[in-house]
């Protein structure tokens, strides 16, 4: 049985972080032309394959700080012709970019080194785990921490790694929160308020309670303001409650907002569907 990965990022938020740049023309000439030391580096390879390959490698770890195997990337052609005229104009033999996977690693270590980077290992992975094991409580937000962890990676100069590690190093962290989380619910939040939580999720006049609280005011008249008393004044208890219990969380005001927001983004069939103590922490949050 495989495990559901945490949804981070969109299709395009993937491909922004992901996938190889496309070049215009101009930034062809940008990207893959070489420098002084650069070119050092390049009579130093052997085969006229190997050369191009690096210095197509290079252009586009200069673009996206990645490494690729260039030959899974689509819609090379143009950049393969654009090196090959200008570098080895007379080579006229075709360029076959699948080579051995020990030049490949190779030719991408001599690039870690030009540019003083580093393949996220495992002692990296360590130090990203305790990384988001410190933001989780500050933003529970998987979008933030995402981005956090991606900026402590260009700070230090170490490759992202593969979209499915972050997925999961974030996903493993968001669920010992949310345990430690629910294990202080159960310590704190007493049956009788745990019974008017879940009153919040019960249907009045096929209209749910939390459904009421989430609607927004139409206008300032006098019936909307009596609406409005009487909703709040349903949950007043609970708000006074929330008040005393949310800072026992050690938990930011940011992942407040941000358990509550989901009260808005699930419906609540899936609210009554989840794990009840998660779903407690999101009504109490809302509230």
């Amino acid at each position: 049985m495989t495990t559901k990965r945490l949804t981070i990022l969109s299709n395009t938020e993937i491909k922004f972080y992901y996938n190889p740049k496309t070049f215009a023309p101009d930034e062809q000439l940008y990207y893959f032309t070489l420098d002084e030391h650069e070119e050092n580096i390049i009579n130093n390879i052997g085969t006229t394959t190997s050369k191009i390959y690096f210095i197509l490698l290079l252009g586009y770890f200069k673009a996206s700080q990645q490494l690729f195997n260039l030959d899974t990337i689509k819609n090379i052609d143009a950049n393969l012709r654009f090196v090959k005229l200008k570098y080895f104009p007379a080579y006229k033999q075709k360029i076959n970019l699948k080579i051995s996977r020990p030049t490949r690693l190779e030719l991408e270590r001599k690039i870690l080194k030009l540019f003083d980077y580093m393949i996220c290992d495992h002692e990296i992975r360590q130090q990203i785990e305790a990384l988001v094991s410190e933001i989780v409580s500050i933003d529970n937000d998987p979008v933030f921490i995402f981005k956090e962890v991606i900026r402590y990676l260009q700070k230090n100069r170490v490759i992202i790694p593969g979209y499915t590690v972050l997925q999961e190093l974030i996903g493993k962290a968001i669920t010992v929160e949310e345990k430690r989380l629910a294990s202080l619910l159960n310590k704190f939040i007493k049956k009788d308020i745990r019974l008017k939580l879940d009153k919040l999720l019960e249907a009045d006049n096929n209209i749910h309670e939390v459904t009421h609280l989430k609607k927004e005011l139409r206008s300032f008249g006098y019936k909307e303001m009596l609406a409005e008393i009487k909703k709040f004044k349903q949950v007043e208890d609970l708000y006074y409650v929330s008040k005393e219990f949310l800072p026992q969380l050690g938990i930011s005001n940011s992942s407040i907002k941000y358990y509550a927001s989901l009260v808005d983004y699930y419906n609540v069939y899936k609210l009554k569907r989840m794990e009840r103590n998660k779903a407690l922490i999101y009504l109490i949050c809302f509230v």
